[in-house]
């Protein structure tokens, strides 16, 4: 293996890596996470918007980036703001309330599980 056009054995900066047990959020990225969590739905995986709302503001915010970063950053942020006011998922109608960080994080694990076990079945 090479790294920085170095072998590993010469390369002075690089102590290799871990494998942990289990998955570690980085602290500086669980708001993110918390909030991403917290505008999508724990079953689809999709936006808690409605397909008409995700078109207009997808076609919104292709205008302002294009010129205007800043408003482009607003209205993402008010974008954020309204998926997480929204407590069932129009898309398949689950409710996501009452779910913290944790449960969010067990529900995506389970399903990444159930879906891995049925791709790996050889029935």
């Amino acid at each position: 293996m090479r790294d920085l056009w170095q072998s590993t054995d010469k390369c002075p900066g690089h102590f290799g890596r871990i494998e942990l047990a289990r998955p570690v959020i980085h602290v500086e990225y669980a708001k993110y996470i918390h909030d991403l969590l917290r505008t999508t739905c724990r079953e689809c995986g999709r936006i808690l918007l409605t397909d008409e709302e995700i078109e207009k503001y997808s076609k919104r915010l292709t205008k302002l980036r294009a010129r205007w970063k800043l408003l482009a950053d607003r209205l993402i942020e008010r974008i954020r703001k309204k998926a997480m006011e929204r407590t069932v998922c129009p898309h398949c109608v689950l409710s996501s309330t009452g779910l913290g960080l944790r449960d969010r994080i067990r529900s995506m694990r389970r399903r990444r599980m159930v879906s891995w076990r049925s791709w790996t079945n050889e029935d």
